[in-house]
């Protein structure tokens, strides 16, 4: 793994290299590979050798190994409390043999079928921060304080980033190489950095670990004193800005990335507000997203979307179905709200709602759009005002839902079917008529909404009965009402193309009966017809 890392940032060989693969195993598990030789060390050695004082850094590497006692124990300590997650997941900078549920040693076969022992091995992030704690135990005397600072800062760039493939492992390790120059002091250059850094990876999260820096230390380089009465969840006030921005990092689903915490409604940088918003935060926020009070009838959702002003820039997903702004959940929150790019760099797309949102505002009960239309008003406004949020997720029991056009109108659209937004009419007229008993549906919702009746379904079928005898309607999506038999259309056969109905012209529930009432003497006229015909 150590000479891994020289060969990706000395020898610029990565993926589809024969020295690379040799190292680095099958989609980031090495647990296969056995050592068979020294050959592939020395070709290492002999390309970079004339570059890089290898030899000087492993002494230096294995004095500071020497003198820590328990290196996985004193690493892991170091670490941020989100980084590992479970135990079978957690790091070991130093490899450890596998035990089954039994403690025995697992037994393997290694890539030429010779039978070895299993080593844990590495995600791709850890391999990141393999890299990192190399990179700090061959340039400095071990001192658990700058090494937990550096620790710190890496693991918020690895977990802040998508780490998923070899290229993007490539761009985090050359980034965190640039920045190892100073690990030892990384605070403090952080504080003064200027443009300096070549790498383009982790940009926006390099550039919030520089404005917490910032905020940290006072001009002087010391720590900043938190002078405020925020109490810690022991009672006892938070000493520095410091400690009050790690506890904050180490909040519910934030795991380091707090940036929404000190950007006004601008995306400007504010910290004044940062000790309410992370009081509100953690009475918004728990581990596994929002909690009750502000799941219930989707309250937080409603209020981030009161306060959004652009249609297309933050609700409507068509084309690209990127808007995942409707659920309870971390990933939700986290990826699609709180840490959402907006179209410069270093600004939040929901910069303004979620400064709300945290500052303590409720729903903004005078919603306005910068680009209205009839739909998209008609469609705020009951996402906004009515619970339909919380009955999408309930339909489908998901979080994933997004806003879509639907011919000409728009929908909450949770799976293979969703909710038109922009039907208000149809779902009225449509309720009324059940509620009186006057239809029976077929296919098609009615959902339990407040102030607004809505239904869920693209084409909502019913039977309207008359005389005793039922007829089957379709409500189409497109705007027609049809008649059919079964799942035959009638309207498309030519004797009963008179057979539908116009939905534009339906104003009331009085107008669709009474436009059903003529489809159906229509529809007895033609059969009377016909079996007269018959009959001669």
């Amino acid at each position: 793994r150590y000479f891994l890392n020289n060969v990706i940032i000395y020898m610029n060989v990565k993926e589809g290299n024969d020295i690379f693969y040799s190292l680095y195993g099958n989609q980031s598990d090495d647990s296969i590979l056995s050592y068979n030789g020294f050959n592939i060390y020395k070709k290492i050695l002999d390309g970079i050798q004339g570059n890089l004082p290898v030899f000087q850094n492993l002494d230096k590497l294995f004095n500071n190994l020497k003198s820590i006692r328990d290196i996985n124990r004193v690493i892991n300590d170091c670490l941020p409390v989100w980084f590992n997650g479970e135990e079978e997941r957690r790091f070991r900078f130093i490899p450890e043999f596998e035990r089954d549920k039994d403690g025995k040693f697992v037994l393997i076969k290694d890539a030429s079928e010779k039978q070895i022992y299993k080593v844990t091995t590495l995600t791709q992030p850890q391999r990141v921060l393999f890299y990192a704690v190399c990179r700090y135990l061959e340039t400095n005397v071990f001192h658990e304080m700058q090494f937990r600072r550096w620790m710190r800062i890496v693991c918020n760039l690895i977990e802040n980033t998508m780490i998923d493939t070899i290229d993007s492992m490539v761009g985090r390790m050359k980034l965190i190489h640039e920045l190892s120059e100073h690990c030892n002091e990384i605070y403090s250059y952080l504080m003064k950095i200027n443009g300096e850094i070549k790498s383009s990876a982790s940009k926006e999260q390099l550039k919030e670990e520089i404005e917490k820096v910032k905020q940290i230390l006072d001009e002087k380089g010391d720590l900043r004193k938190y002078d405020g009465n925020l109490l810690k969840e022991n009672d006892s006030c938070y000493g520095t800005w410091e400690e009050l921005i790690v506890d904050a990092e180490n909040y519910a689903f934030f795991r380091g990335a707090v940036r929404f915490l000190f950007k006004d409604e601008n995306s400007n940088i504010d910290w004044g507000l940062f000790p309410v918003k992370i009081k509100n935060a953690k009475l918004i926020f728990n581990r596994n997203g929002l909690s009750d009070n502000y799941r219930n009838e989707a309250l937080a959702n409603r209020i981030i979307l009161s306060y959004c002003n652009s249609w297309f820039d933050q609700i409507e997903s068509w084309t690209h179905h990127d808007k995942y702004i409707f659920g309870f959940s971390s990933e939700i929150w986290r990826e699609n709200i709180l840490l959402k790019k907006g179209n410069a760099d270093y600004t939040l797309l929901y910069a303004e709602p979620i400064h709300c949102l945290l500052t303590g505002n409720g729903i903004n009960i005078n919603p306005n759009l910068s680009d209205p239309d009839r739909n998209r008003n008609e469609a705020f406004s009951k996402l906004v005002k009515t619970n339909i949020i919380e009955r999408a997720k309930e339909i489908k029991n998901t979080d994933w839902n997004y806003v879509r056009r639907i011919y000409d109108g728009l929908c909450l659209y949770p799976s293979s079917e969703g909710i038109i937004l922009t039907n208000s009419i149809r779902d009225k007229i449509i309720n009324d008529l059940i509620d009186k008993d006057r239809i029976k549906l077929i296919h098609g919702k009615k959902i339990k909404t407040t102030s607004e009746a809505m239904l869920y379904g693209w084409n909502i079928s019913f039977t309207y009965t008359k005389n005793g005898v039922p007829y089957l309607f379709h409500w189409q999506y497109w705007g027609w009402i049809d008649m059919y038999e079964g799942d035959r259309r009638l309207c498309q056969n030519e004797e009963f193309n008179n057979l539908t109905i116009d939905s534009h012209n339906i104003k009331s529930t009085d107008d669709l009966v009474r436009e059903m009432d003529n489809c159906v003497e229509e529809y007895e006229r033609i059969i009377r017809s016909c079996l007269k015909f018959i009959q001669k």
